[in-house]
């Protein structure tokens, strides 16, 4: 009905009976309602708007012939508020169309709109804008009479067609049509910049001229929203309609002016694609009447261009979807953001806008559909991408319709197994909607974390009882909550979940068995079972990276490499993400060389694949990346980390959350090279990003808070780091589930702060005492989450001189680094010697000789570990020594010597310790001779080195007097212990 009511209207008057004769035929209700919105459109009806307005001019059609210095050559058209005319400008002889209010209407209000619109318009300069010359009020005449003074305004003349008449007979393409429409997305978006808002964009008021630009009109029912100017004055009452009803955003169809805004143009543009696009309006309203068209544009969902059109599947559709949305707030942020995305659609760019969440989609439904309608299929995939995970769910029920009404006698069994399917799912529905519709998205998590969990929590313990007739049901649905678990950092319920996915999978009947599938049906239920298996065992991997049972996870992540590999190729995209997976359960594993190979191997396929600017590409180096940091190949790690930056800004744009997040990468490495400064700068960057994009409460900017307050910390800039701390901690706890890892890491990161400085010792010590119990309780007590405070608090304990607590401590900590990470793990051999030097400290060397002994056979064979090895013996030796184990002292310290003069200096204060330490061993073990050479010349090198400290040289001192007091040389003891060593070697 809409379009032939739009057809009418552009057709003179005289001219519109014998149309709507053919158009209507027989249809007197169809008719009748097309001549109702014609007489409101121009005021002719009974309900008219401008109920009691003369006509213009008059009955008899007579027209004025001049309109102040303006000869009138025809009439162009008529609508509610005046008549438009083609007009000569005397002395200039230049065409223009002048537009004039209706006799009677020149009310204060309707003036004071008029003269507004003439004062707006004027100040718009745009090529696909018709230009307004003046606004002014004079005589208007024709030979026999005048009509008085009117208000008129003058504008540029076009001659053309309307939009959609010329894109039907030019011919016009999907591109053309779309490049067209970005064009006059570029004067719409003009006007919005100038404080104009259209409200009735529309095909009829788009003409596109004889050099195919779109010139835009009709500004008279625009919206002035400039702040200089009181747009009270100029809203019409609420409850009038203005504009064409079938290009109306819900919210100008409410009747609400003051809800208007620019976006509002923006959906009509979004209409106005559509139907170039599909030849159709976006909602079937052509029978609906009036009242129940506004209903339905105000309340239903805009069908799909998909559903015109397959070929319109993805951006296009997402594209239009975007400026479709109801919610404005949801919609392209202006003309021009719409345009860009249409341009990078022609350029094959990535849209910035994305397709409506699925979990977003299906809210909606629900609020509108209380009682579900059988036959909606829904099926479950969970899509893990790293750490961003997310839960896709799949709507059917189109299909399963047609394939029911389409099945004839000879496919009964097909179609019983479709409708079979539909009641099983129609059971479904409801558990989905009710138990899993508040899944988290992982850029949306905000504040819902702990209500999400109870629902998850209420939905797993249901699943088995909801479906035990239905196994298949079951093992998507625990898939969904494994990924929806994991999401919210719940490792144990997700594991469990996907564990229990697994299980159902491998007692599935063959499909072999189902006879109501044919071949090809076989062919496709086979393959979607062996990829929801990968995906089971790809979040299952993930699970068990995150519970740093890193052994297990790399177990799983070789299957599903080889799950990937199979079913979609060596060259895929999901053998490619297979391998990072595996290779970040490798970096956890310390196995760092094949970890490399996988991620030079996964980078280089995708590469190939799609080029160097790809999101996978970017998410491969920010693997990589880890492994980088692990290794200290720290300039490496930044390197990567800056390309990683530059792809995602071509990608996303500038204010995606992924720029925030990458920012903050970015800003850890380069706090690792402990330029504090620098990380300070990006952190600030990547928390404003964050924190319009995401939100104040997001796991992901409540951790940028802490991290800024890191590098604030690392510049001793102790108050600033602790007011960000406690920022960071209280946002945690009233956003995040309690064991959230976020959580876990700023409650480490305040204590340590506080311990550092020195400026709350207990409240630091009960931070770290909190994080490692909830830890422990969550994710066991060798998890990193759990191991990092552990380790923190064993040294607070050893500072408070607390030796019975911080000894069980630092071995609780060793245990975990070396299980979390592997006992070559450069933190957990610096724990197990920081506790071996500690336990020499208190007397305690026979304790302390196996943990050096362990960790010097870890670096015995390793050239690059020369230098450390050497320490390490030195260690050794001195623990040995206090030990007793002189011959084993001796045996250790000499090699230790030996390493030294390969990597120091011959007469490095370094080596004299050691060569003093081992005289003392020598001594012990009769080699006397020996024993007072190296004591004595030790002493010697120590008392001329003034880098050597002071306590070394003392110590050599005090062995040379023991050994010859031992031997009976008095005088000699006594010049050492009076530290005279020129005269002990000189007697």
């Amino acid at each position: 009905m809409m379009r032939l009511f739009a057809q009418a209207c552009r057709l003179p008057e005289n001219e519109r009976g014998a149309y709507l004769d053919e158009a209507c035929g027989d249809d007197a209700e169809l008719r009748g309602e097309i001549e109702d919105l014609i007489a409101h459109d121009t005021g002719d009806g009974e309900d008219s708007l401008l109920d009691g307005a003369p006509a213009l001019f008059a009955d008899d059609g007579e027209d004025p012939t001049r309109i102040g210095a303006y000869r009138v050559e025809r009439l162009l058209g008529r609508g509610g508020l005046g008549a438009v005319y083609a007009a000569l400008q005397e002395g200039l002889e230049r065409p223009v169309a002048i537009k004039i209010l209706r006799p009677g209407l020149a009310d204060a209000d309707v003036l004071r709109r008029f003269e507004h619109e003439g004062q707006v318009l004027g100040k718009l300069r745009h090529p696909g804008i018709a230009h307004v010359y003046e606004a002014r009020v004079d005589e208007v005449c024709n030979d026999s009479k005048s009509f008085g003074r009117q208000p008129y305004i003058v504008m540029e003349l076009i001659v053309g067609q309307p939009l959609d008449t010329y894109a039907d007979r030019s011919g016009l393409d999907t591109r053309a049509r779309l490049e067209i429409v970005a064009r006059i997305c570029d004067a719409v978006e003009h006007a919005h910049q100038n404080g104009v808002i259209h409200r009735d964009l529309k095909p009829a008021n788009v003409l596109i001229d004889e050099n195919a630009q779109p010139k835009v009109l009709d500004f008279g029912i625009a919206r002035v929203t400039n702040s200089d100017i009181a747009t009270t004055t100029l809203a019409t009452s609420t409850g009038q309609i203005l504009g064409t009803v079938a290009y109306m955003s819900p919210e100008q169809a409410s009747g609400d002016p003051s809800q208007l805004d620019a976006r509002s143009d923006i959906y009509s543009l979004g209409v106005i694609l559509f139907e170039l696009l599909a030849a159709k309006l976006p909602y079937a309203i052509d029978q609906a009447p009036l009242a129940e068209a506004l209903r339905l544009i105000q309340e239903s969902e805009p069908r799909r261009l998909s559903t015109v059109s397959r070929a319109l599947r993805g951006d296009p559709e997402t594209i239009v979807q975007k400026a479709l949305e109801k919610d404005k707030r949801r919609r392209y942020e202006s003309a021009a953001a719409l345009a860009d995305d249409i341009r990078r659609y022609l350029s094959d760019e990535p849209i910035v806008a994305r397709p409506p969440s699925t979990l977003y989609q299906l809210g909606k439904f629900a609020r509108r559909n209380r009682a579900l309608v059988a036959g909606v299929a829904i099926a479950f995939m969970a899509l893990l991408a790293g750490l961003i995970v997310s839960t896709s769910l799949y709507l059917r029920s189109e299909n399963l319709r047609i394939l029911a009404e389409n099945a004839g006698a000879a496919e009964r069994a097909q179609r019983e197994r479709v409708q079979r399917e539909a009641r099983r799912v129609e059971a479904v529905n409801h558990f989905i909607l009710e138990a899993i519709l508040e899944s988290p998205d992982p850029w949306n998590e905000r504040g819902r974390s702990v209500r999400v969990a109870d629902v998850l929590d209420d939905a797993a313990a249901r699943v088995d009882e909801t479906f035990q007739e239905e196994t298949e049901l079951a093992a998507d649905v625990h898939q969904t909550l494994g990924s929806s678990f994991l999401a919210l950092g719940r490792y144990d319920e997700a594991l469990e979940r996907f564990d229990r996915s697994i299980e159902l999978r491998d007692a599935f009947a063959p499909i072999e068995a189902d006879e109501s599938l044919g071949a090809e049906d076989r062919d496709a239920a086979r393959r979607a079972r062996d990829i929801a298996y990968a995906e089971c065992l790809q979040g299952r991997s993930s699970c068990l990276n995150s519970l740093g049972r890193f052994a297990d996870a790399a177990t799983v992540a070789r299957d599903t490499l080889e799950h990937a590999i199979r079913l979609f190729g060596e060259d895929s995209d999901e053998a490619a993400k297979a391998r990072l997976q595996l290779g970040r359960v490798l970096v956890g594993t310390s196995d760092f060389e094949e970890a490399e190979v996988l991620f030079d191997n996964a980078i280089a396929r995708l590469v190939a694949r799609h080029g160097q600017h790809h999101t996978l590409v970017a998410d491969a180096y920010t693997d990589i990346v880890s492994l980088y940091h692990r290794t200290q190949r720290l300039d490496e790690a930044e390197s990567a980390m800056r390309r990683v930056l530059e792809i995602r800004s071509e990608v996303f744009g500038e204010d995606s959350p992924y720029i925030g997040k990458t920012l903050g990468e970015l800003a850890a490495v380069i706090e690792a090279q402990e330029d504090f400064v620098e990380a300070e700068i990006l952190y600030r960057d990547a928390l404003s990003n964050l924190e319009a994009s995401l939100g104040s409460g997001h796991s992901i900017t409540i951790l940028q808070t802490s991290n800024l307050a890191n590098a604030l910390r690392g510049q001793q800039r102790f108050d600033e780091a602790e007011t960000l701390f406690r920022r960071a901690l209280s946002l945690a706890r009233e956003n995040l589930h309690p064991t959230h890892p976020s959580l876990l890491i700023i409650m480490n990161s305040l204590a340590y702060s506080l311990h550092q400085s020195r400026r709350g010792i207990d409240e630091a010590a009960s931070l770290y005492a909190d994080a490692i119990e909830v830890a422990t309780l969550e994710f066991g007590a060798n998890h990193p989450e759990a191991v990092w405070p552990t380790v923190n608090l064993a040294w607070l304990e050893r500072e408070r001189r607390r030796p019975d607590v911080s000894i069980p401590l630092f071995r609780r900590a060793v245990e975990g680094l070396e299980m979390t990470f592997g006992t070559s793990f450069a933190h957990a051999v610096n724990t197990r010697n920081s506790l071996a030097a500690y336990l020499v400290e208190l007397d305690r060397a026979d304790e302390a000789i196996p943990l050096y002994e362990q960790s010097a056979a870890l670096w015995h064979d390793i050239p690059e570990k020369r230098s450390d090895y050497s320490w390490l013996l030195a260690q050794l030796g001195g623990a040995l020594l206090c030990a007793d184990r002189f011959a084993d002292a001796e045996s250790v310290l000499a090699e230790s010597i030996e390493i030294c003069h390969e990597v120091l200096q011959p007469d490095a204060w370094q080596i004299a310790d050691l060569e003093s330490q081992r005289g003392e061993a020598l001594a012990q073990i009769g080699r006397a001779d020996e024993a007072e050479a190296m004591l004595v010349e030790s002493a010697a090198k120590l008392a001329g080195q003034r880098a050597a400290p002071r306590v070394l040289f003392e110590r050599a001192c005090d062995r040379a007097a023991r050994f010859f007091a031992d031997c009976g040389d008095d005088a000699k003891a006594a010049a050492y212990r009076a530290r005279d060593v020129a005269s002990a070697s000189g007697s």
